[in-house]
């Protein structure tokens, strides 16, 4: 599974460091996957328990660790500012699975990004810096961009 931020504007593929040596990678640790948070309502009456009345799912928090790497400090820096460019406004996070299907929410960023110099930076020019943003997705279901080909549980 591969991940990547896009809006109307950039892309940013999450792999970067991987494939090229440079840019920005996820890393192990990625939080709110799964199943959505949510919220269940229950009205007490008198004698033992409650009633169940609704449940509903909440908005999904998604905390991405991040390394970002630059050519030099000034190609970390510049890296740094598009990741924010990308971040200023709602965009998509998406996963891409190794069958070409992908799933995508939109997300909007509520915290994080900031690192201490000389603790979550690093490499020969400082020119890595570790990071973890979080990102807010107000719909906590992920829509599919193409239908996956598989059958569970039969054959086709």
């Amino acid at each position: 599974m591969r991940l990547q931020l896009e809006n109307a504007k950039d892309k940013l593929d999450l792999d970067s460091v991987l494939m090229t040596g440079r840019g920005i990678q996820v890393t192990a640790g990625v939080t709110g996957f799964g199943l959505p948070p949510i919220q269940t309502r229950w009205t007490e009456r008198a004698g033992d328990g409650a009633v169940f009345r609704s449940r509903r799912a909440r908005p999904r928090d998604i905390d991405l660790p991040l390394t970002i790497v630059g050519r030099n400090r000034a190609d970390l820096q510049a890296l740094f500012s598009r990741l924010a460019s990308m971040l200023a406004g709602p965009c998509r996070l998406r996963t891409i699975e190794d069958d070409g299907s992908s799933w995508w929410t939109t997300v909007h960023w509520v915290g994080g990004g900031q690192y201490a110099h000389g603790i979550d930076t690093h490499g020969p020019d400082d020119n890595e810096v570790d990071i973890v943003i979080t990102v807010r997705a107000p719909d906590p279901y992920w829509t599919a961009e193409k239908a996956s080909q598989k059958i569970l549980g039969g054959a086709a």
